[in-house]
């Protein structure tokens, strides 16, 4: 085989990851797109309020939290070469699908109880994710979890307490996890009730 033979076959098979690459990137907007679409909907129609809407809003966190924790989309695993591949046609949709998760729990003001302590467990698998972004966004919803629980309910309260003794027993975060959980925590806390600074 000559060099120039070589070269287009080289050529031939970087184009094809190329566009496999770029084909996966478009299939993921697509998902995140129509997620993002989904959640402004039920928003501006405060569908929070219906009676049978507590589905409808699980769905959208339980399929955003399955999108965000993928393998697929472990940019952190990824070769250096193919992590430049993957940034260089797109960017990290998982930061993007933890703040429409970031907004729709805002958005449910007193509603979010219904889904306490189920999204706990899932929620804590996006914190684990080594992007500091992602795990921003999601320790904020914990804390207010936390903050809104501690009026409601001790047992909500305690499942969280659990998960996260749990977490931090079994090692699964990270220094940095742990760090970031703490410093956002003492930020928020300088303006809230006594009792829950302790």
């Amino acid at each position: 085989m000559g060099r120039h033979e070589l070269d287009a076959e080289c050529v031939s098979f970087y184009s094809k990851i190329s566009f496999l690459i770029i084909s996966i990137i478009i299939f993921y907007s697509c998902i995140l797109k129509g997620i993002d679409s989904l959640s402004k909907y039920v928003r501006q129609k405060n569908i929070k309020n219906y009676r049978n809407s507590g589905d409808l809003i699980f769905q959208i966190f339980t399929t955003s939290i399955v999108f965000i924790t993928q393998r697929s989309l472990k940019l952190e695993n990824f070769s250096k070469l193919k992590r430049i591949r993957c940034t260089t046609f797109g960017r990290d949709m998982r930061y993007e699908m933890s703040n429409i998760i970031n907004v729709m729990w805002f958005h449910l003001e007193s509603s979010r109880s219904r889904f306490v302590p189920r999204i706990i467990g899932p929620l804590l698998e996006v914190a684990l994710i080594p992007v500091s972004s992602i795990r921003q966004n999601t320790i904020l919803i914990f804390f207010n979890m936390f903050v809104f629980c501690f009026h409601q309910s001790n047992a909500i309260r305690n499942e969280i307490i659990t998960h996260l003794d749990r977490l931090i027993t079994e090692d699964k975060g990270d220094a940095n996890f742990k760090d970031l959980f703490v410093k956002i925590f003492l930020e928020n806390c300088e303006c809230l009730d006594f009792r829950i600074k302790d």
